[in-house]
């Protein structure tokens, strides 16, 4: 033949695309005849020299979740939109907003080599993905599948976003398009923020051009709304392949927070046995949260007076310099604290005694009351939690946690350390065990919703004694304080033996039935005079027992 003519058809559905500059290009072709095996190499000049404006980059985004109700499990979306002949996108960063968290607890993790081979198994799957690649009016859709996977690119946890391409790309099969991306969680508010690798931009030769890219996660109970109907916004940061760089926001604001009611239990004891004057007691505080109820923002514990900080028995404080540092030395630990989350694992860290400081007005820095703090770590995560201590008008030793973030958990225990350089002193006569033991509490929601709630403190190591009794013609009744969780008994001639398990109540009642020996001499007699034992047996620790002698009266 003379002459050869190819020709590709044009328009959006083209199976080829200019190139996105203008310039000049080099088409090229290796003709080899039927005489020779030497192929002749022919260029071809050609110049791009339309539309030759400066291509911009400006993404838009579209993002929340399906149900807006306060502290609900919602599926959540985040859809990424670039115009075409726009640059293309390298990288994504998403910021949630506080308390948009996922429960991973309730999820598989995918294995690292899985996830960059994509070819995670089914459990694992918490979503999927919908992308659309390619000039024009009419993209190639394709869709795939969203993995959770563990630490990733110095992250605690990680996706891996798998999209195939056998039988969604017409003749190509181009394997399993695997983009990986790292999940991190802000150690001040528990904000989580999601950065993915490099996106592909060209796979065996064949430009992706991606336009959208639209995700999904939508694993029942995965995804959970903030407890907080604060105004927020979800944020999208993206990098070009020209390295360009361009955010985008998206309003976010949960409904129906005021549904949600403050349901957390506080429970405190003073351990250790340490009672008297001048003693350093421990203390063991556990909050107890149910579900669908709002998250903490803010816990306020006032301390009867009968004891108080003494900050002097510490063997060290940490520097304002060491917390921001975050190096505060071992000698400063006075404590321990563990949370159950929506982590795999307990959250578990020290506490801290750290010396508190303020600026007046003028800028001189005033010493106040030492403060704590806690860095709670599991699964690669760490969150910091505050207190600050001061006294009331009342005197009373007040710790407030402060800016707690919006984060589900069912338990909180934290504990103090008494003994040798214990922080709490027992402060006057007649010690812990014989004054007010009420702890007042100030519990509010993330929603604003306030409780004042009066809390009972246990003591340890008080002395068994019986603080009110009560005696009728078929049975004596006697209050005893000085308890906690063991087995209590009654016995004595004239009286039935009787026991009671407590649970964990420092004082409570038993009652003992007369016998009918005894009713019949009190018939007789008119009184009868009787001397009962009472036992008590801890859970741990040493029995304890006392006599009390009663006259039951016709």
């Amino acid at each position: 033949f003379s002459h050869l003519r190819l020709q590709f058809r044009g328009g959006s559905q083209a199976a080829l695309a200019t190139p996105a500059t203008c310039g000049r290009y080099s088409a090229a072709a290796d003709v080899t005849s039927w005489a020779s095996d030497v192929p002749v190499h022919l260029d071809a000049p050609m110049t791009i020299d339309q539309g030759c404006e400066s291509r911009t980059f400006a993404p838009s985004l579209a993002a929340g979740t399906t149900n807006p109700a306060a502290g609900a499990a919602a599926p959540f979306m985040f859809t990424l939109t670039r115009a075409d002949r726009t640059q293309y996108l390298s990288r994504i960063t998403a910021t949630l907003p506080p308390g948009l968290l996922a429960q991973i607890a309730s999820a598989p993790q995918c294995p690292e080599a899985q996830a960059n081979a994509g070819t995670c198994r089914l459990g694992t799957e918490i979503g999927s993905v919908a992308v659309q690649s390619g000039p024009g009016a009419q993209p190639l859709a394709l869709k795939g599948r969203v993995y959770l996977t563990g630490p990733h690119g110095g992250a605690p946890f990680g996706l891996s976003i798998v999209v195939p391409t056998a039988g969604q790309a017409g003749p190509f099969d181009l394997g399993n398009v695997v983009v990986r991306a790292g999940i991190n969680v802000d150690r001040t508010d528990a904000h989580a923020t999601v950065v993915s690798e490099p996106v592909p931009s060209i796979i065996q030769g064949i430009p992706l051009r991606l336009r959208q890219i639209a995700l999904t996660i939508d694993r029942p109970g995965f995804m959970i709304n903030p407890t907080s109907c604060a105004p927020t916004r979800i944020r999208g940061d993206f990098t070009s392949l020209e390295g360009a760089t361009q955010s985008a926001q998206t309003a976010f604001q949960p409904l129906g927070c005021g549904d949600l009611n403050v349901k957390q239990k506080l429970a405190i004891s003073f351990t250790g046995r340490a009672t008297t004057d001048g003693t350093h007691p421990g203390i063991a505080a556990t909050v107890s949260a149910p579900k669908e109820t709002t998250n903490l923002k803010r816990v306020v514990v006032k301390l009867p007076l009968s004891v108080a900080l003494d900050p002097d028995n510490a063997e060290a404080l940490c520097t304002t310099q060491q917390r921001v540092a975050l190096r505060c030395p071992k000698n400063t630990i006075v404590g321990s604290a563990t949370v159950r989350s929506i982590l795999p694992d307990p959250l578990k860290g020290p506490v801290y005694f750290v010396k508190g400081e303020r600026k007046s007005p003028s800028g001189r820095i005033i010493s106040t009351l030492p403060k704590l703090w806690i860095p709670l770590t599991a699964d690669g995560v760490t969150i910091d939690v505050n207190a600050s201590s001061d006294v009331d008008d009342l005197n009373r030793l007040v710790t407030t946690f402060d800016a707690l973030p919006d984060a589900p958990f069912s338990r909180f225990d934290l504990n103090i350390n008494g003994g040798k350089h214990g922080i709490i002193v027992v402060s006057g006569k007649p010690g812990t065990c014989d004054r007010d033991k009420t702890v007042d509490a100030q519990l509010t929601g993330q929603n604003g919703r306030v409780v004042e709630t009066p809390v009972k403190a246990k003591i340890e190591g008080c002395r068994l004694k019986v603080s009110k009794s009560k005696a009728t013609s078929k049975a004596v009744t006697l209050r005893l304080s000085g308890l906690g969780a063991g087995r209590l008994s009654v016995s004595g001639r004239g009286v039935a033996s009787a026991h009671r398990t407590i649970v964990s109540a420092t004082e409570a009642s038993i009652v003992g039935r007369l016998t009918t020996s005894a009713r019949r001499s009190l018939q007789r007699h008119g009184r009868l005079k009787m001397t009962l034992r009472v036992q008590f047996k801890p859970r741990s620790g040493r029995t304890s027992s006392l006599r009390k002698t009663i006259t039951v009266r016709r």
